[in-house]
């Protein structure tokens, strides 16, 4: 199974998430947030049950075809 791995909740992964739900090109179960803070997807997560948020981005990135970085510059 295809998964979309996002690395960061900020404005951007945020803004990214959201649209892709909204539109279903994404389906909540396809989706792999990674944050420092998984608490700022918990909104998120009570509207999309099926959205994994995780903290560890090694398990993403074996988990995922596709990765988007989401992270500033500095912080990769």
């Amino acid at each position: 199974m295809e998964k979309t791995g996002f690395i960061g909740f900020g404005s951007m992964n945020s803004m990214l998430i959201r649209g892709f739900l909204r539109t279903r090109r994404l389906s909540p179960d396809k989706i792999v947030i990674s944050t420092r803070t998984p608490s700022k997807a918990e909104n998120l997560r009570k509207v999309y049950p099926d959205l994994r948020v995780d903290n560890d981005n090694e398990r993403l990135a074996r988990e995922c075809t596709t990765i988007v970085l989401g992270v500033r510059p500095f912080d990769v």
